[in-house]
């Protein structure tokens, strides 16, 4: 009885709540392997992860109280944000029901698919997914491919990437390790053109053949052959005003020959970010003298340069 007793008290502070829901298209159709996120509500953190299964139906665990927000993605959909959820002692078993997913138009409006391969294949070692044969490619680049994905999140904060939940996946070019860290590989991604994509591979049971890496699993990024000859660029800017400016530039061009790879990126980073404390209050009162006001505020004013230059050359082996 103690043993079972024990067990039962693991299972429930391992999960402190539970979300469940379907996620669906406007039309009512749902929406297998989608991506789910589960993100603190007050600075994006990374909680939890997951997908829907072949249903569109899904469940999400929170190891802790607070204030969610559930971010769900889907490959030829836009983006979808829940509101911010609760999660406490009455209220940890949440049932958000329907989830719908509107399809990226602007998408759609840019290409005509006449005949197409299955999107998703499962496999002996794990999931294919063939770019080719979706709407996300056009106008996206590789890191926002991954990011769609069924069971793939990425950390852009730690660098990282998670395979279903595990970290320390090991990202593949062409069946090839790329030796570089995280960090580079996540901008060399960021600027590859998602249209030279082939498909990608989701390996979670990897074979002998991938020797000691992916152990959390391997994501194997397949380039077409015909496509990685010629030069093509890729340019993207951001720009905002929080406290004070912000924004960002990423520029990369690729070369390709007939055996050999050429790759080369720039990317800045201007953050003019400010912290700090301010507050206001009134202390004791008398009808002489009246009440005692108080103000008090401390900033610290913050501006952040990042230069960010990656060159990479790397041979294709044919078959």
């Amino acid at each position: 009885m103690k043993c079972i007793f024990f067990l039962l008290l693991t299972t429930s502070i391992s999960a402190f709540g539970q979300i469940t829901g379907t996620v669906k298209s406007i039309n009512g159709e749902q929406i297998p392997y989608a991506n789910l996120v589960l993100l603190q509500a007050n600075d994006s953190t990374i909680i939890d992860g997951s997908s829907s299964d072949e249903f569109g139906f899904f469940v999400i665990n929170s190891s802790a109280p607070g204030q969610f927000i559930l971010k769900i993605t889907s490959i030829g959909y836009v983006d979808h944000y829940t509101e911010v959820i609760l999660v406490n002692a009455s209220n940890s078993k949440i049932v958000l029901g329907d989830i719908i997913l509107v399809v990226d138009s602007n998408l759609l409006n840019e290409v005509s698919v006449s005949a197409k391969k299955l999107l998703i294949k499962n496999t002996p070692t794990g999931k294919t997914i063939n770019i080719q044969s979706s709407l996300m490619t056009k106008g996206s680049n590789a890191l926002q491919v991954l990011e769609r994905l069924p069971g793939v999140i990425s950390d852009r904060r730690n660098n990282q990437f998670s395979l279903n939940g595990q970290s320390g996946v090991t990202i593949l070019f062409n069946g090839r390790k790329m030796q570089m860290s995280m960090e580079e590989l996540m901008s060399l991604l960021e600027n590859t053109v998602a249209d030279n994509i082939e498909k990608i591979e989701l390996i979670t049971s990897p074979t002998a053949q991938y020797d000691a890496d992916g152990g959390a699993g391997i994501i194997n990024i397949v380039f077409k052959n015909n496509e990685s000859m010629g030069t093509k660029i890729n340019f993207s800017g951001t720009a905002g005003y929080g406290f004070k400016e912000k924004g960002a530039i990423n520029f990369g061009i690729s070369r390709g020959f007939k055996n050999l790879n050429f790759n080369a990126s720039y990317a800045f980073l201007h953050d003019h970010a400010r912290s700090g404390y301010e507050g206001y209050g009134t202390a004791g009162s008398s009808f002489i003298l009246g009440a005692i006001e108080n103000s008090f505020y401390g900033f610290t004013s913050r501006k952040q340069n990042n230069h960010n230059f990656n060159l990479l050359i790397w041979p294709i082996c044919s078959a």
